[in-house]
C-alpha cells in the first residue's frame, strides 16, 4: 500500500528540541488556529478581486467575500471571459499535460549513462509506471489538473493535493482557492500550506475514526451525520525532524488535523515530500499569491457586460417599443387600453380619416456602435487568456513546414516565461512526489547497480508540446540555412556534407511531435545499413557475373585458337 502519510506513534522517537515539540495538542490546535486567522488577514486584500473574477468568469470556485450568500451576485450577460478561461485551460493541458502523450521522462544525471541499455530500460519502465498511476481510472489526475489550470488563469494560483488511495494508488484533487492559504519559505518555494474546509461528521468520522473527533461531533453520528463543521490541514517544515528516525520525527514535513470549531486535534502524521504542489501564474517580488491573465481581463470583463445588457434592453426596445397616443383616454376609455397580442384588435385606434392614433417611437437602430465596442472589448479579453496565439496553427492549416516551425518558434517564446514556471512550481514537484510515494510502497523497479555505484541521480525531462515549441527556433535555424546554402549547393554540392543526416533527422521529428517509438534506435539503423550494403554488394557481383562467364569464355577461346595456331 502506498502510504503518503505516517501516523504518528505515541512512543517517543527521538528527544524533543524545539518548543513546538513540547506543547499539548490543545496548544499546537490553538496556534495552528491563530496562525489561520493571521493568514486570512494577510490574504484579505486579495478576495474581493477574486470574487469579482470567480463572479464573471469561474462561477463553480465558490465564494471569497459572500459567505454563504450565493444569490447576491451579479448577473451575467455576456460568456466572453468564461470562454476564453475555458479555453485557456484546455491549451495549458494539450501543451503542458497531454493526457494523451508522454510529456515527460526520466534521464539519469550522469550523461554517459544516458545510452546504457540497462539504465535506459529503467527509466522507460519508471515513466510507464508513473503515467499508468497517474492516469489511472481511480487517480482523477485528469479532470483535478484541469481545474487548477482554471483556477491559474482565473486567480494566478492554483493547488493540488496528492494522497493515498487504498488499493488505488495516488489520487488527486484540485484545491479551491477560497480555503487554500500558503506560506513561501526563504527561497520563494511553498513550504507551507493551510487548507480550509468543510466536512460532516460522518466524512470526518471515516475521515479520522469516531474516536478522534470531539465530543459535539461525534454526538451528531446518530442523530444529525449531515451537519458540517470547519477542519484545517496544516502541513509545514518539521522543526524537530531527526534524520533517520522512524515515524512522523523523521518525516520532512509534519500534518496536523484541526477541528476549528471545537479546537480540537483530530489527525496528525508527517510526509516526506510536500503534498501540496502550488503554482502561481506570474508574481511581482514579495507576493505570495500569483497575478492572472482574469485581472489583465477583468475590466474589460465587466463592461462587455454592461455593453451586453444595454444590447438586450435596445432589442426588448426595438420589438416592443414604446408607443405614441394621443391624450383624450378614448383608448383606456373603453376599458383594458392597448393591447398588443398578436391579432388583438384595438378599437379606437384609429380616426375617422383611417388614420392611426398610435405610433411607435421611432428611435433609429442603435446597435452598430454597440457592436464594434464589443467586438473590441472581447478581442481583448481573448488576448488576455492567450486565446488568440493558441489559434494561430489552427486558423491556418495550410502552412509549409517552415511556416509551421515559425508558428511554433513564436508560441514558444511568448508562452516560455509562464508556462515554464508550471514545470518548476507544479508539475517537478507532483513527479518528485509520486516517485517518492511509488518507490517507498515497492511500486517501481530497483535501479541498476550502475546508477548506484553513480549516487544514482536522476533528472526530469519534458516532452510536452510547449518543450517542443521551445526547441523550434533549432528547426527554423537549420531549414533557413538549408534554405541560403541551397544557391552554392547548385555550383558546389559538397557545402551540405556539413550537416549531419543521423542528427538532424531525429531532432526534427522530436520537435515536430513524432513519437519515440516510431524511429528507428542506432543499432536498428547500423543493422539495416549494413543489410542495405551487403543487398548492393550482392547485386553487384550478380550483375557482374555474365561479364566476367563472357569475359571466362572469350579467354578460353583466344587461348584454344592460339594453341591451334602454334600447333599449324
Amino acid at each position: 500500500m502506498i502510504g503518503t502519510e505516517v501516523v504518528v506513534s505515541h512512543k517517543p522517537v527521538a528527544p524533543a528540541v524545539t518548543g513546538r515539540a513540547k506543547m499539548d495538542s490543545r496548544d499546537i490546535a490553538g496556534e495552528i488556529i491563530r496562525r489561520q486567522q493571521q493568514l486570512e488577514t494577510e490574504r484579505a486584500i486579495y478576495e474581493s478581486l477574486w470574487q469579482e473574477i470567480a463572479d464573471f468568469m469561474l462561477p463553480r470556485a465558490g465564494v471569497f467575500t459572500y459567505k454563504g450568500t450565493p444569490q447576491l451576485r451579479p448577473q451575467v450577460f455576456d460568456s466572453t471571459a468564461v470562454l476564453a478561461l475555458d479555453r485557456f485551460s484546455a491549451a495549458f493541458e494539450s501543451m503542458l499535460t497531454p493526457r494523451s502523450q508522454t510529456w515527460h521522462m526520466l534521464k539519469p544525471l550522469d550523461d554517459d549513462l544516458a545510452e546504457h541499455a540497462e539504465v535506459k530500460r529503467w527509466c522507460d519502465e519508471v515513466t510507464r509506471r508513473l503515467f499508468a498511476f497517474r492516469y489511472s481510472p481511480r487517480s482523477n489526475f485528469a479532470s483535478q489538473i484541469h481545474e487548477v489550470y482554471g483556477s491559474l488563469g482565473a486567480f494566478g494560483t492554483g493547488g493540488i493535493f496528492s494522497e493515498e488511495a487504498p488499493g488505488a494508488g495516488i489520487t488527486y484533487r484540485a484545491c479551491n482557492l477560497a480555503g487554500l492559504y500558503v506560506v513561501e519559505d526563504f527561497q520563494g518555494r511553498i513550504r507551507t500550506a493551510h487548507y480550509k474546509l468543510e466536512m460532516t461528521a460522518e466524512q470526518a468520522a471515516q475521515r479520522f475514526g469516531a474516536d478522534k473527533l470531539p465530543d459535539q461531533i461525534r454526538g451528531k453520528l446518530e442523530t444529525r451525520p449531515d451537519d458540517k463543521a470547519t477542519y484545517l490541514h496544516c502541513v509545514r517544515p518539521n522543526a524537530s525532524r531527526v534524520h533517520g528516525s522512524k515515524g512522523r520525527g523523521g518525516m520532512a514535513y509534519e500534518s496536523w488535523w484541526v477541528c476549528q470549531d471545537a479546537r480540537q486535534v483530530v489527525g496528525q502524521g508527517g510526509f516526506r515530500t510536500f503534498p501540496y504542489a502550488v503554482s502561481r501564474y506570474v508574481t511581482r517580488p514579495g507576493q505570495v499569491y500569483g497575478d492572472s491573465p482574469g485581472m489583465l481581463a477583468l475590466a474589460d470583463t465587466k463592461m462587455l457586460n454592461v455593453m451586453a445588457q444595454t444590447m438586450v434592453q435596445e432589442a426588448q426596445l426595438s420589438i416592443a417599443p414604446p408607443l405614441l397616443a394621443p391624450n383624450d383616454g378614448v383608448l383606456s376609455a373603453l376599458g383594458d387600453g392597448v393591447s398588443l397580442l398578436p391579432a388583438a384588435i384595438n378599437y379606437g385606434g384609429v380616426d375617422d380619416q383611417g388614420r392611426p392614433l398610435i405610433h411607435a417611437l421611432n428611435r433609429g437602430s442603435q446597435f452598430a456602435p454597440v457592436k464594434e465596442e464589443i467586438a473590441e472589448r472581447r478581442q481583448s479579453v481573448n488576448a488576455a487568456f492567450l486565446v488568440t496565439l493558441f489559434q494561430i496553427l489552427v486558423e491556418t492549416p495550410q502552412m509549409t513546414a517552415t511556416e509551421a516551425l515559425l508558428r511554433a518558434q513564436e508560441k514558444g517564446a511568448l508562452l516560455a516565461p509562464t508556462t515554464g514556471r508550471q514545470q518548476s512550481e507544479l508539475l517537478g514537484p507532483i513527479v518528485e512526489r509520486e516517485i517518492d510515494l511509488l518507490a517507498r510502497a515497492g511500486a517501481l523497479p530497483p535501479p541498476p547497480q550502475v546508477m548506484l555505484e553513480r549516487n544514482g541521480g536522476y533528472k526530469l525531462e519534458y516532452d510536452s508540446p510547449l518543450t517542443r515549441a521551445m526547441k523550434a527556433d533549432q528547426g527554423v535555424g537549420l531549414l533557413r540555412t538549408i534554405e541560403a546554402l541551397a544557391p552554392l549547393a547548385n555550383a558546389d554540392p559538397a557545402v551540405m556534407d556539413v550537416f549531419n543526416p543521423d542528427e538532424i533527422a531525429p531532432g526534427l521529428a522530436e520537435i515536430n511531435g513524432v513519437p519515440a517509438k516510431w524511429i528507428r534506435s542506432k543499432d536498428e539503423l547500423d543493422a539495416l545499413r549494413q543489410g542495405r550494403a551487403q543487398a548492393q554488394q550482392a547485386a553487384q557481383e550478380a550483375a557482374a557475373i555474365p561479364a566476367v562467364a563472357g569475359g571466362i569464355k572469350d579467354l578460353a577461346q583466344a587461348q584454344a585458337a592460339a594453341a591451334q595456331a602454334q600447333s599449324q
